[in-house]
């Protein structure tokens, strides 16, 4: 709501996790530290965005790494990072901890006061994502920063595409697909369980840019199938399934959108 950008954690030079925050200032293009550090040093974290009662952006920093990008732990911390106006700053404040300690996590609000927070990898040494994927899913209440566990994935994933889209009554839903094995496949959440009987996305990804659209569609773009890098990309009808869209003129993977 201020059009900052914020710079969350990451490594450093030498390949070591940062607990640091900045701030990219939008309307002068300034750099700022913000107030405080995140409670472990990490990388690779969920990242998600959301608007408090107030129309203030809110910001949940959920799991990653701590360690170094040659020994990566996963972590189970939850930070938040609000504005404070007094200020004209953003404070980094500790918020929760995950049932189960994840990197490349991946989490997604749901529309109905609710970060739903899916999947990762779970290991304690090693190169980032070597270790297992685990099915473990939980949620964080929006305002309390409280987290409960919810059921298990049917497929344990990682790094894999966890979106909201409206269905045909134009209810909000919650789909994850891809980050597992040959073939992918996608669940929906239904209450506080997984349905693993949605149509399986068109092709294997990991590392791809998940995007949940202004216009309530489910796009998966890019990634990894064990194999290449993609440039193509697909989206979710939820009449059908998953469907074919453009291809992008360069193959990615590990990109932004």
């Amino acid at each position: 709501h201020t059009g900052d950008v914020l710079i969350i954690g990451g490594v450093d030079g030498a390949g070591r996790a940062r607990a640091d925050v900045a701030i990219l200032r939008g309307g002068t293009g300034r750099v700022d530290p913000a107030l405080g550090s995140l409670q472990a040093a990490r990388f690779r974290s969920a990242v998600v965005a959301v608007a408090d009662a107030a129309g203030r952006t809110v910001v949940y920093v959920i799991g990653g790494y701590t360690g170094s990008t040659t020994a990566a732990i996963s972590s189970d911390a939850v930070d938040v990072i609000t504005y404070d106006p007094a200020r004209d700053s953003w404070r980094v404040s500790p918020s929760a901890t995950l049932p189960v300690p994840v990197g490349d996590v991946r989490a997604v609000y749901d529309g109905a006061g609710t970060i739903i927070v899916s999947g990762g990898t779970t290991q304690q040494g090693g190169l980032p994502g070597t270790g297992p994927s685990t099915a473990a899913t939980s949620a964080i209440t929006i305002g309390t920063g409280s987290v409960r566990r919810l059921g298990d994935h049917v497929t344990a994933r990682s790094a894999h595409g966890a979106y909201r889209f409206l269905d045909a009554l134009g209810v909000p839903n919650v789909l994850v697909g891809g980050g597992d094995g040959a073939p992918s496949s996608s669940e929906l959440l239904s209450g506080s369980s997984w349905d693993g009987r949605a149509n399986p996305p068109r092709a294997l990804r990991r590392f791809l840019a998940d995007v949940s659209d202004i216009s309530g569609t489910a796009r998966a773009i890019g990634g990894e199938d064990g194999a290449s890098v993609l440039a193509t990309t697909e989206w979710f009808d939820p009449k059908s399934g998953w469907k074919n869209a453009p291809r992008m003129n360069a193959t990615r993977s590990r990109m932004g959108v």
